[in-house]
């Protein structure tokens, strides 16, 4: 009877070990299809442009389209405030803006709510102008404030992410168009910039809470990755956009974008398009099928 007790309570281990060996086979098929990948391509394949698209979601990496560095526009705004931020500007300091160096030519929603006068602003609400509404004239004096845009592209390379240029402002990029191509990354070094932050890797705890609330409520783009995922799920993300060429070409728009899966962990998204003659609601479109058929792998 004791010989009989004992093997049961040896059955009983076994098959509790396979229980939890089956459960870690389950977690991982709990996983992205493997169909994934092919579904992104088809997608891509049914629009013009060259798009590049990465997620990345704790060690796994998927990629599909261009993997090539691609141009970033307003996208590159989020490396500029964590290199304000790591560099320690107190957010209550008080700048002086005069009307000559405010520029009238460019998007600038701080400009038209301030007026073309000499006012004073907190780099607090530079950061909000810059991030949130995607504010040109913001991103230049934060761009100053960081040590000039050589130091920005220093700054996020120290975290180990290599494969992208930053070298122009967004007067730079406005004085000559074709400039708008030099500041680039590669969609899946956009994911690891995204996933520094909202990962605590990049800054300090305070700093970390500080950026992805901005990122959180960034406005402008909306109908980008955002559009494809519950809103619920939606966590963050800053968005850019070109102006078209002379032949009606949107030389650049891309999001990055983080969202929260099913279990608590973070999944990233980044999607650059690059020289597309479709129109922004065809543009739009690709987005949300985009980030559609990813959030709906990674939720489940």
């Amino acid at each position: 009877m004791q010989s009989n007790r004992i093997n049961q309570l040896l059955y009983s281990l076994i098959i509790a070990l396979i229980g939890i060996s089956c459960s870690g086979r389950k977690v991982a098929e709990q996983e992205p299809r493997a169909d994934l990948g092919e579904t992104l391509d088809s997608i891509i394949g049914s629009h013009k442009g060259m798009t590049g698209v990465a997620v990345l979601s704790g060690d796994s990496l998927l990629v599909a389209g261009e993997t090539s560095q691609l141009p970033l526009m307003s996208v590159f705004k989020m490396h500029i405030a964590i290199a304000v931020l790591d560099k320690g500007i107190a957010l209550d300091s008080v700048v002086s803006l005069d009307p000559s160096t405010v520029r009238e030519n460019t998007y600038s929603p701080m400009r038209d709510e301030k007026g073309r006068r000499r006012f004073d602003i907190t780099v607090d609400s530079l950061m909000y102008y810059s991030v949130c509404r995607s504010d040109n004239n913001a991103c230049d004096f934060l761009i100053e404030l960081a040590g000039g845009i050589g130091e920005v592209d220093r700054c996020i390379r120290r975290l180990g992410i290599d494969d992208f240029s930053l070298t122009e402002t967004e007067n730079s990029m406005h004085e000559d168009i074709v400039r708008s191509y030099n500041n680039r990354s590669t969609p899946e070094d956009l994911c690891r910039v995204i996933e520094a932050v909202f990962s605590g890797r990049a800054l300090s705890p305070e700093s970390t809470q500080y950026l992805a609330g901005l990122l959180g409520k960034s406005s402008t783009g909306l109908d980008k990755i955002a559009s494809g995922i519950a809103p619920e799920a939606f966590m963050g993300h800053k968005s850019g956009m070109s102006d078209r060429n002379a032949d009606g070409i949107r030389m650049a728009t891309g999001d990055v974008a983080a969202f929260r899966r099913p279990d608590g962990s973070t999944a990233y998204i980044a999607i650059l398009v690059k020289d597309s003659p479709e129109t922004d609601g065809q543009s739009a479109a690709l987005f949300k099928e985009l980030s559609a058929a990813i959030y709906d792998a990674y939720s489940k």
